[in-house]
């Protein structure tokens, strides 16, 4: 092999390192900037009738007080809304809501997903195809 390709390979394993690393640092950055609580995952199901938005909350600290929490699935554009009360006393939660859609209705819509307490408040958004 020439010299050249040599140094493409050492090129492209150090930019594969450095994109790992950068990864693994941002991360640890959303975690220490979520005062103790952070979305693990969102899973949407747009295809179903009704929608089914699919939740993981992650406690991060061990000492952050999550009592008394709310997880709220809204479409604002259409008026549709839920909720359900969480509790964050173990260290990760998953849920499922549905929000019931009207048969006439079509488009593309923002999701919006709330995670809040009385300390906490996470907001996130999903665009989805109804």
């Amino acid at each position: 092999m020439s010299l050249s390709g040599e140094l493409m390979k050492k090129l492209f394993a150090l930019t594969v390192a450095l994109i790992l690393l950068l990864s693994l640092s941002s991360a640890a950055l959303a975690k220490s900037q979520h005062k103790g609580m952070l979305f693990n995952s969102i899973v949407v199901l747009e295809d179903e009738t009704p929608v089914i938005a699919g939740i993981t909350v992650e406690k991060v600290d061990a000492k952050a007080d999550f009592d008394d929490g709310k997880v709220v699935v809204s479409i604002p554009e259409l008026g549709l809304r839920a909720s359900k009360r969480i509790e964050l006393d173990d260290r990760r939660e998953s849920m499922s809501l549905l929000l019931d859609i009207p048969g006439d209705v079509s488009g593309g819509y923002y999701l919006r997903i709330v995670v809040m307490s009385d300390d906490v408040k996470r907001v996130r958004h999903r665009l989805i195809t109804i």
